[in-house]
Protein backbone atom coordinates (compact mmCIF):
# COMPACT_ATOMS: atom_id res chain seq x y z
CA UNK A 1 0.00 0.00 0.00
CA UNK A 2 1.58 3.59 -0.87
CA UNK A 3 0.89 5.82 1.95
CA UNK A 4 3.95 8.44 1.50
CA UNK A 5 1.04 10.73 0.67
CA UNK A 6 -0.86 10.43 4.21
CA UNK A 7 0.05 13.02 6.65
CA UNK A 8 -1.10 13.88 10.14
CA UNK A 9 -0.90 16.99 12.66
CA UNK A 10 -1.14 15.72 15.71
CA UNK A 11 -1.44 18.18 19.11
CA UNK A 12 -1.01 17.51 22.49
CA UNK A 13 -0.54 20.77 24.87
CA UNK A 14 1.04 18.50 28.12
CA UNK A 15 3.08 15.56 29.48
CA UNK A 16 0.60 12.96 29.25
CA UNK A 17 -0.95 13.76 26.31
CA UNK A 18 2.65 14.19 25.04
CA UNK A 19 2.95 9.98 26.33
CA UNK A 20 -0.05 8.88 25.41
CA UNK A 21 -0.64 10.52 21.65
CA UNK A 22 3.20 8.65 20.93
CA UNK A 23 1.79 5.22 22.32
CA UNK A 24 -0.68 6.26 19.55
CA UNK A 25 1.35 7.50 17.34
CA UNK A 26 3.75 4.66 17.82
CA UNK A 27 0.68 1.70 17.22
CA UNK A 28 -0.06 3.85 14.08
CA UNK A 29 2.96 3.74 12.38
CA UNK A 30 2.86 0.22 12.69
CA UNK A 31 -0.17 -0.13 10.20
CA UNK A 32 1.36 3.28 8.46
CA UNK A 33 4.79 3.31 8.39
CA UNK A 34 5.13 5.92 5.98
CA UNK A 35 3.14 8.60 7.11
CA UNK A 36 4.01 11.97 7.97
CA UNK A 37 3.93 13.72 10.90
CA UNK A 38 3.97 16.69 12.39
CA UNK A 39 2.88 18.64 15.79
CA UNK A 40 3.13 20.07 18.97
CA UNK A 41 4.23 18.11 21.57
CA UNK A 42 7.19 16.99 23.67
CA UNK A 43 10.33 14.31 23.76
CA UNK A 44 7.77 11.49 24.05
CA UNK A 45 5.76 13.21 20.45
CA UNK A 46 9.94 13.45 18.66
CA UNK A 47 10.71 10.20 19.54
CA UNK A 48 7.86 8.73 18.30
CA UNK A 49 8.69 10.16 14.74
CA UNK A 50 6.95 13.58 14.87
CA UNK A 51 8.39 16.75 13.89
CA UNK A 52 7.56 19.77 15.88
CA UNK A 53 6.86 23.10 15.28
CA UNK A 54 6.05 24.11 18.99
CA UNK A 55 7.05 21.91 22.16
CA UNK A 56 4.10 21.52 24.48
CA UNK A 57 5.56 24.05 27.54
CA UNK A 58 5.25 26.74 25.15
CA UNK A 59 1.54 26.86 25.87
CA UNK A 60 1.03 24.81 28.94
CA UNK A 61 0.07 27.21 32.02
CA UNK A 62 -1.69 25.95 34.84
CA UNK A 63 -5.63 28.50 36.22
CA UNK A 64 -6.75 31.47 34.58
CA UNK A 65 -4.64 33.97 36.33
CA UNK A 66 -1.41 32.13 34.51
CA UNK A 67 -3.49 31.67 31.18
CA UNK A 68 -4.41 35.17 31.14
CA UNK A 69 -0.42 36.63 32.22
CA UNK A 70 0.84 34.31 28.71
CA UNK A 71 -2.14 35.05 26.88
CA UNK A 72 0.17 36.92 23.97
CA UNK A 73 2.47 34.10 23.65
CA UNK A 74 -0.64 31.24 23.82
CA UNK A 75 -2.17 33.15 20.98
CA UNK A 76 0.71 33.65 18.96
CA UNK A 77 1.65 29.80 18.92
CA UNK A 78 -1.95 29.25 18.18
CA UNK A 79 -1.91 31.34 15.20
CA UNK A 80 1.57 30.14 13.96
CA UNK A 81 0.29 26.75 14.64
CA UNK A 82 -3.05 27.49 12.03
CA UNK A 83 -0.55 28.62 9.40
CA UNK A 84 1.47 25.31 9.76
CA UNK A 85 -1.70 22.94 9.29
CA UNK A 86 -2.99 25.45 6.19
CA UNK A 87 0.62 24.58 4.73
CA UNK A 88 1.33 20.95 5.54
CA UNK A 89 -2.05 20.04 4.25
CA UNK A 90 -2.58 17.07 6.37
CA UNK A 91 -5.17 14.10 5.86
CA UNK A 92 -6.18 14.18 9.44
CA UNK A 93 -5.61 16.35 12.20
CA UNK A 94 -5.59 14.66 16.03
CA UNK A 95 -6.03 16.30 18.94
CA UNK A 96 -4.73 14.91 22.37
CA UNK A 97 -6.88 16.19 25.59
CA UNK A 98 -5.90 19.93 26.62
CA UNK A 99 -9.45 21.68 25.10
CA UNK A 100 -8.48 24.64 26.06
CA UNK A 101 -5.81 25.37 23.08
CA UNK A 102 -6.81 22.33 21.05
CA UNK A 103 -10.92 23.40 20.53
CA UNK A 104 -9.67 27.16 19.77
CA UNK A 105 -7.61 25.38 17.10
CA UNK A 106 -10.43 23.13 16.06
CA UNK A 107 -12.08 26.59 15.46
CA UNK A 108 -9.70 28.52 13.71
CA UNK A 109 -9.26 25.53 10.69
CA UNK A 110 -12.44 24.71 10.46
CA UNK A 111 -12.49 27.76 8.64
CA UNK A 112 -10.43 26.31 5.37
CA UNK A 113 -9.17 22.59 6.85
CA UNK A 114 -12.29 20.04 4.98
CA UNK A 115 -10.24 16.50 6.23
CA UNK A 116 -11.04 14.84 9.39
CA UNK A 117 -10.29 15.83 13.21
CA UNK A 118 -10.52 13.47 15.89
CA UNK A 119 -10.26 13.91 19.31
CA UNK A 120 -7.85 11.59 21.22
CA UNK A 121 -8.64 11.54 25.80
CA UNK A 122 -12.11 14.05 25.87
CA UNK A 123 -12.00 16.61 27.89
CA UNK A 124 -13.82 16.22 31.42
CA UNK A 125 -16.78 17.94 29.97
CA UNK A 126 -18.76 15.82 32.47
CA UNK A 127 -16.81 17.59 35.23
CA UNK A 128 -16.75 21.46 34.07
CA UNK A 129 -17.55 23.14 30.53
CA UNK A 130 -20.39 20.77 29.55
CA UNK A 131 -21.41 23.46 27.42
CA UNK A 132 -18.01 23.04 25.23
CA UNK A 133 -20.07 20.04 24.19
CA UNK A 134 -21.93 22.35 21.54
CA UNK A 135 -18.34 23.14 20.44
CA UNK A 136 -17.22 19.17 19.66
CA UNK A 137 -20.41 18.46 18.08
CA UNK A 138 -19.55 21.15 15.50
CA UNK A 139 -15.67 20.67 14.98
CA UNK A 140 -14.79 17.38 16.26
CA UNK A 141 -15.26 14.10 13.58
CA UNK A 142 -14.88 11.00 16.13
CA UNK A 143 -14.47 11.35 20.07
CA UNK A 144 -12.15 8.29 21.07
CA UNK A 145 -12.88 8.57 25.06
CA UNK A 146 -11.08 6.44 28.03
CA UNK A 147 -13.97 6.26 29.90
CA UNK A 148 -17.10 3.83 29.37
CA UNK A 149 -19.71 6.69 30.35
CA UNK A 150 -18.30 9.37 28.14
CA UNK A 151 -19.48 7.55 24.91
CA UNK A 152 -22.54 7.31 26.13
CA UNK A 153 -22.56 11.14 26.99
CA UNK A 154 -21.64 11.85 23.72
CA UNK A 155 -23.91 9.66 21.71
CA UNK A 156 -27.14 10.99 23.24
CA UNK A 157 -25.92 14.39 22.40
CA UNK A 158 -25.41 12.94 18.63
CA UNK A 159 -21.23 13.13 18.72
CA UNK A 160 -19.58 10.31 17.04
CA UNK A 161 -18.01 8.33 19.98
CA UNK A 162 -15.75 5.09 20.82
CA UNK A 163 -14.87 3.94 23.77
CA UNK A 164 -11.02 2.56 22.94
CA UNK A 165 -10.18 1.64 27.13
CA UNK A 166 -7.83 3.45 29.18
CA UNK A 167 -4.43 3.90 27.89
CA UNK A 168 -2.56 3.22 31.72
CA UNK A 169 -5.08 0.54 32.75
CA UNK A 170 -3.70 -2.03 30.07
CA UNK A 171 -0.32 -0.82 30.49
CA UNK A 172 -0.32 -0.86 34.18
CA UNK A 173 -2.02 -4.54 34.43
CA UNK A 174 1.09 -5.97 32.58
CA UNK A 175 3.43 -4.09 34.94
CA UNK A 176 1.33 -6.33 37.67
CA UNK A 177 1.45 -9.33 35.88
CA UNK A 178 5.14 -9.28 36.10
CA UNK A 179 5.75 -7.42 39.29
CA UNK A 180 5.14 -7.82 42.88
CA UNK A 181 5.36 -5.65 45.91
CA UNK A 182 8.16 -5.81 47.90
CA UNK A 183 7.11 -6.65 51.62
CA UNK A 184 8.93 -5.32 54.84
CA UNK A 185 8.31 -4.06 57.75
CA UNK A 186 8.91 -0.57 57.86
CA UNK A 187 5.83 0.96 56.97
CA UNK A 188 6.44 3.13 53.06
CA UNK A 189 4.47 5.95 52.64
CA UNK A 190 5.12 8.20 49.10
CA UNK A 191 4.45 11.41 48.39
CA UNK A 192 3.05 12.87 45.20
CA UNK A 193 3.19 17.14 45.18
CA UNK A 194 2.67 17.30 41.68
CA UNK A 195 4.51 18.25 38.05
CA UNK A 196 3.70 22.06 38.00
CA UNK A 197 5.17 24.76 39.88
CA UNK A 198 2.43 26.43 40.94
CA UNK A 199 0.93 23.34 42.56
CA UNK A 200 4.12 21.83 44.48
CA UNK A 201 4.45 25.36 46.27
CA UNK A 202 0.87 25.00 47.51
CA UNK A 203 0.66 21.24 48.27
CA UNK A 204 4.17 20.36 49.41
CA UNK A 205 4.35 21.94 52.68
CA UNK A 206 1.09 20.50 53.55
CA UNK A 207 2.48 16.46 53.03
CA UNK A 208 6.04 17.26 54.49
CA UNK A 209 4.31 18.28 57.56
CA UNK A 210 2.37 14.94 57.37
CA UNK A 211 5.02 12.91 56.46
CA UNK A 212 6.92 14.10 59.11
CA UNK A 213 3.73 13.40 61.78
CA UNK A 214 4.03 9.91 59.80
CA UNK A 215 7.59 8.90 60.99
CA UNK A 216 6.94 9.98 64.65
CA UNK A 217 3.66 7.78 64.64
CA UNK A 218 5.10 5.19 62.52
CA UNK A 219 9.28 5.49 62.48
CA UNK A 220 7.43 5.31 58.77
CA UNK A 221 10.12 5.68 55.63
CA UNK A 222 9.00 8.55 53.64
CA UNK A 223 9.35 9.14 50.05
CA UNK A 224 9.13 12.10 47.32
CA UNK A 225 8.16 11.24 44.16
CA UNK A 226 9.76 14.09 42.04
CA UNK A 227 8.76 15.29 38.35
CA UNK A 228 11.67 15.20 36.36
CA UNK A 229 10.18 18.64 35.37
CA UNK A 230 12.57 19.92 37.90
CA UNK A 231 15.99 19.23 39.52
CA UNK A 232 15.78 17.64 42.82
CA UNK A 233 17.33 21.10 44.47
CA UNK A 234 13.87 22.29 43.71
CA UNK A 235 12.48 19.89 46.68
CA UNK A 236 15.12 19.70 48.68
CA UNK A 237 14.33 23.45 49.54
CA UNK A 238 11.26 23.22 51.23
CA UNK A 239 11.88 23.50 55.52
CA UNK A 240 11.42 19.71 56.84
CA UNK A 241 12.54 17.60 54.52
CA UNK A 242 15.89 16.11 56.41
CA UNK A 243 14.19 12.75 56.82
CA UNK A 244 12.88 11.93 53.69
CA UNK A 245 14.23 10.14 50.45
CA UNK A 246 14.18 11.86 46.95
CA UNK A 247 13.10 9.60 44.09
CA UNK A 248 12.98 11.05 40.66
CA UNK A 249 10.79 10.28 38.56
CA UNK A 250 11.91 9.94 35.26
CA UNK A 251 10.45 6.16 34.01
CA UNK A 252 7.00 4.40 34.37
CA UNK A 253 8.55 1.50 35.33
CA UNK A 254 10.47 3.41 38.38
CA UNK A 255 7.28 5.26 39.57
CA UNK A 256 5.04 1.66 39.66
CA UNK A 257 7.96 0.53 41.11
CA UNK A 258 7.60 3.03 44.32
CA UNK A 259 4.18 3.41 44.08
CA UNK A 260 3.53 -0.13 44.23
CA UNK A 261 6.00 -1.02 47.49
CA UNK A 262 4.49 1.91 49.12
CA UNK A 263 1.67 0.97 51.91
CA UNK A 264 0.09 4.60 51.16
CA UNK A 265 0.65 7.07 49.33
CA UNK A 266 -0.64 10.92 49.29
CA UNK A 267 -1.25 12.40 46.23
CA UNK A 268 -2.53 15.83 44.18
CA UNK A 269 -5.57 14.57 42.63
CA UNK A 270 -4.80 13.86 38.83
CA UNK A 271 -3.32 11.03 36.80
CA UNK A 272 -0.98 10.32 39.82
CA UNK A 273 -3.89 9.20 42.11
CA UNK A 274 -5.26 7.13 38.56
CA UNK A 275 -1.96 5.43 38.96
CA UNK A 276 -2.10 4.75 42.69
CA UNK A 277 -5.91 3.05 42.16
CA UNK A 278 -4.50 1.02 38.85
CA UNK A 279 -1.60 -0.47 40.87
CA UNK A 280 -4.34 -1.30 43.63
CA UNK A 281 -2.37 1.13 46.06
CA UNK A 282 -3.83 2.68 48.90
CA UNK A 283 -3.93 6.72 48.79
CA UNK A 284 -5.28 9.74 49.90
CA UNK A 285 -6.07 12.91 47.84
CA UNK A 286 -5.84 16.62 47.57
CA UNK A 287 -5.85 19.55 45.89
CA UNK A 288 -5.13 23.43 46.85
CA UNK A 289 -5.94 26.08 43.90
CA UNK A 290 -5.12 29.41 43.88
CA UNK A 291 -7.74 31.78 45.52
CA UNK A 292 -8.46 33.28 42.64
CA UNK A 293 -8.50 30.36 40.68
CA UNK A 294 -10.76 28.61 42.35
CA UNK A 295 -13.34 31.05 43.16
CA UNK A 296 -13.82 30.90 39.49
CA UNK A 297 -13.51 27.25 39.16
CA UNK A 298 -15.72 26.29 41.62
CA UNK A 299 -18.69 27.90 40.65
CA UNK A 300 -18.38 26.05 36.84
CA UNK A 301 -17.86 22.49 38.46
CA UNK A 302 -20.24 20.02 38.31
CA UNK A 303 -19.07 17.41 40.09
CA UNK A 304 -18.79 16.35 43.99
CA UNK A 305 -15.82 13.86 43.27
CA UNK A 306 -12.52 14.93 42.01
CA UNK A 307 -10.64 11.53 42.28
CA UNK A 308 -11.16 9.50 39.29
CA UNK A 309 -11.66 6.08 41.21
CA UNK A 310 -15.19 7.83 43.24
CA UNK A 311 -15.99 9.24 40.17
CA UNK A 312 -16.58 5.45 38.46
CA UNK A 313 -17.59 4.10 41.30
CA UNK A 314 -20.11 6.97 42.15
CA UNK A 315 -19.02 6.78 45.80
CA UNK A 316 -15.99 7.97 48.40
CA UNK A 317 -13.72 4.78 47.99
CA UNK A 318 -10.85 7.26 48.91
CA UNK A 319 -11.01 10.45 50.71
CA UNK A 320 -10.66 13.66 49.07
CA UNK A 321 -9.13 17.01 50.61
CA UNK A 322 -9.89 19.87 48.94
CA UNK A 323 -8.60 23.59 49.36
CA UNK A 324 -8.94 24.66 53.34
CA UNK A 325 -9.53 20.78 54.45
CA UNK A 326 -6.27 19.95 53.16
CA UNK A 327 -4.52 20.12 56.26
CA UNK A 328 -1.66 17.77 57.66
CA UNK A 329 -4.21 16.84 60.43
CA UNK A 330 -6.81 15.64 57.76
CA UNK A 331 -4.40 13.49 55.71
CA UNK A 332 -2.75 12.25 58.87
CA UNK A 333 -5.88 11.30 60.45
CA UNK A 334 -6.86 9.66 57.47
CA UNK A 335 -3.34 8.03 56.52
CA UNK A 336 -3.57 6.50 60.27
CA UNK A 337 -6.61 5.05 59.81
CA UNK A 338 -5.51 3.15 56.39
CA UNK A 339 -1.92 2.06 58.19
CA UNK A 340 -3.60 0.57 61.25
CA UNK A 341 -7.30 -0.79 59.95
CA UNK A 342 -6.53 -3.53 58.01
CA UNK A 343 -10.03 -4.05 56.81
CA UNK A 344 -10.35 -0.79 55.48
CA UNK A 345 -7.17 -0.95 53.20
CA UNK A 346 -8.04 -3.65 51.96
CA UNK A 347 -11.29 -2.87 51.75
CA UNK A 348 -9.96 0.49 49.36
CA UNK A 349 -8.23 -2.40 47.33
CA UNK A 350 -11.31 -3.98 46.48
CA UNK A 351 -12.64 -0.94 45.10
CA UNK A 352 -10.06 -0.21 43.11
CA UNK A 353 -10.14 -3.43 41.42
CA UNK A 354 -13.89 -2.60 40.84
CA UNK A 355 -13.12 0.42 39.31
CA UNK A 356 -10.49 -2.08 37.14
CA UNK A 357 -13.46 -3.68 35.65
CA UNK A 358 -15.49 -1.01 34.91
CA UNK A 359 -12.67 0.09 32.70
CA UNK A 360 -12.02 -3.50 30.87
CA UNK A 361 -8.47 -4.34 29.66
CA UNK A 362 -8.89 -3.02 26.23
CA UNK A 363 -5.35 -1.72 24.97
CA UNK A 364 -6.21 2.08 24.19
CA UNK A 365 -3.32 3.07 21.92
CA UNK A 366 -3.92 0.29 19.47
CA UNK A 367 -7.76 0.68 19.40
CA UNK A 368 -7.12 4.30 18.97
CA UNK A 369 -4.37 4.00 16.11
CA UNK A 370 -6.85 1.29 13.99
CA UNK A 371 -9.86 3.33 14.25
CA UNK A 372 -7.36 6.04 13.35
CA UNK A 373 -6.41 4.10 10.51
CA UNK A 374 -9.29 3.92 8.97
CA UNK A 375 -9.73 7.66 8.05
CA UNK A 376 -6.38 7.57 6.10
CA UNK A 377 -7.80 4.79 3.69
Amino acid sequence: MNTSSKKIFIVAGESSGDFHGANVIRALTNIYPDVSLKGIGGNELENSGVELIHNFKEINFIGFTKVIKNLKKITGVLNDTVKQIKSFEPDLVILVDFPGFNLKLAEKIRVFYTGKIIYYISPQIWAWHYSRIKKIKKLIDKMLVIFPFEKEMYEKEGVAAEFVGHPLNNRINKYLSENKKTEGRTKIISLMPGSRKEEIDRIFPVFIETGNKLIKEFSSKVNVICSENFPMEFYKKFKGIENFNFILNNSSEALYRTILDSDLVITKIGTSSMECALLETPFISGYKAGKMNYLIGKNLVRIDNFAMVNILLKRKAVKEFIQENMTSENIFNEAKKILTDKKYAEQMKNDFKEMKKILTDKNASQNAAEIISTYLK
